[in-house]
This record gives structure tokens, C-alpha cells and sequence, in this order.
């Protein structure tokens, strides 16, 4: 309550979410080629969520497309443009000084680029009492103002498609995350069935491979992960009791087991030594 949209997003953000908005069209474009379609045909059909109920087709529904993206791209593609706006004392030889403005070339703006020329004229003239250079200034000023709050109108009107939209990249992201980290860890997909059975052998724990060497023998060596064998029988089979002394690893083979569980729910590859990747478990 008591915000103004139009004063809290500035130039700076319009030109990120254009950068937002190309990065979904692309995403689009790649989903949609014809390699992607027919030999994963999944992460077409995720992608496809980010399409956005358009106007009513021939058949009386709402078609879907990405129209609403490519139109709010056209409105705010290539508006505003980074300056250099040095050189200042901080910085004599204007590296790191830049300012965002909105675009003063091929003519995006046509009116607003009269205007400047018209302050640059008057740059010019010695003569001037400064009042001329003011005024123009003012013009420029309340035209950048109302050229500013139509971009930002633009935005406001495709935001739900834009959420949407990022919704489904959000997800494809996911999907990557987990498939980039199988390919690292050389992880392996199990197999999942309905009858209670859990068979992975030598199971190693992802963070205790990150910092300690893996290694099938355990001599004492308090910088090795030993692997674990994770085995249920099913069938009725409803308990496992693990026995050991202190220190011997029950805690963490208990530990293992929940996390393979939720590795294989949420689709993750499961970690396995070198001497069992390979095999099914």
C-alpha cells in the first residue's frame, strides 16, 4: 500500500528484464526445434508451458502461444542502452562510470531525440543565458518520464505470462541441475518397482565424497567414505535392525538410506563407488 510501481522499477530494470525475456524466447525457440522435439520430447513439452493463453481460436478456446512474450519484447527490446558516464574524480579514466538511458539511436524515440539534439544545439550557443538549456532539459526530462512509465506498463501487463513462463524455465532448470550432476558423479538411474524391495549396492554419501577419498576397504583412515550396501528384501519384510559398535557407521548407513530414497522421489541419479556403477540397483 502506498507504492508507486512506476517509481520503484527504473531503466536498470527494464533493461534485465528484456535480457529475462530473451533468455524465454530462446528457451522456446531451442525447445521447438525439430532435434529437441523428436528425441526429447519431454523437455519440448515442459517448455511448452511457458506458452500463454492467447485469444479464442476457431474453436471457440483459447489458443496458446507466445505472443504475449514476443509482444512485450517489441516494446522493450533495445529501449534503454548503457553509457559511459565519466570520467569522474573516483574514476579519471571513465572504466568503471556508466549510467542507463533510454535508446538515442535508429530512431526508436523520435521525439525524445529531437529534444536532444535540441539541448546539444544549445550546448553549443555561447550567447545562451542558460534559460533556453533549461527548459529543453524539462522537456527532455517529462518525455523520458512518460516514455519510461509506457515500458513499465508494458511490463505490468505481461506479468502473469511472465511468471508463468518462468515457472516452466524454473523447472527445465531443475531438470538440468539434476541430469549435470548424474553426469559429475557418473550417477546411476535405479530402477523402481512396487514391491518394497531396496537393492543398491555400494552407496556412497555425496558430501562425504566431496571431502573425504572413497575407498572399499575401511583400515582406520578417518579421511576415507566407505560405500554402503542399501538391501531390503520386501516381501513382508517391514524392519531392518543394524547392530555395530560406536563409530561404526550405523548412524550414516541409516542416513544413506533416506537420502537414496529421496534421491530416487526427486529424480536424482544415485552416487555410487566405481566398482558397481554399472550394475542395476
Amino acid at each position: 500500500p502506498g507504492m508507486d510501481i512506476y517509481q520503484e522499477i527504473d531503466l536498470e530494470m527494464i533493461l534485465k528484464a528484456e535480457q529475462v525475456v530473451k533468455l524465454l524466447l530462446d528457451t522456446v525457440d531451442w525447445a521447438m526445434s525439430e532435434k529437441i522435439k523428436d528425441n526429447t520430447p519431454g523437455l519440448a513439452d515442459l517448455v511448452r508451458n511457458m506458452e500463454c493463453p492467447t485469444e479464442e481460436g476457431d474453436g471457440g478456446g483459447k489458443e496458446r502461444g507466445i505472443k504475449p512474450l514476443s509482444d512485450l519484447m517489441a516494446a522493450i527490446g533495445g529501449a534503454v542502452e548503457i553509457v559511459r558516464a565519466g570520467p569522474t574524480i573516483a574514476d579519471p579514466n571513465n572504466r568503471f562510470s556508466y549510467q542507463f538511458q533510454l535508446a538515442s539511436e535508429d530512431g526508436r524515440f523520435p521525439e525524445l531525440d529531437r529534444l536532444r539534439e535540441k539541448e546539444a544545439r544549445l550546448l553549443e550557443q555561447k550567447n545562451d543565458d542558460g534559460r533556453k538549456l533549461a527548459m529543453a532539459r524539462d522537456e527532455i526530462s517529462i518525455v523520458e518520464n512518460q516514455i519510461t512509465r509506457a515500458l513499465i506498463a508494458s511490463m505490468m501487463r505481461a506479468a502473469p505470462d511472465l511468471q508463468r513462463a518462468m515457472d516452466a524455465l524454473a523447472r527445465l532448470d531443475a531438470v538440468f541441475a539434476r541430469a549435470s550432476f548424474g553426469c559429475d558423479w557418473d550417477g546411476v538411474i535405479p530402477v523402481v518397482g512396487g514391491e518394497g524391495r531396496v537393492h543398491v549396492e555400494r552407496f556412497v554419501h555425496p558430501i562425504l565424497a566431496l571431502e573425504k577419498e572413497v575407498t572399499n576397504d575401511f583400515e582406520g583412515d578417518a579421511m576415507a567414505a566407505v560405500p554402503v550396501d542399501l538391501m531390503l528384501p520386501g516381501q513382508g519384510y517391514q524392519t531392518l535392525m543394524v547392530s555395530g559398535p560406536n563409530g561404526g557407521g550405523k548412524t550414516l548407513a541409516l542416513k544413506s538410506f533416506g537420502l537414496a530414497a529421496m534421491m530416487v522421489k526427486l529424480g536424482i541419479p544415485l552416487t555410487l563407488s566405481m566398482s558397481s556403477r554399472g550394475s542395476s540397483p
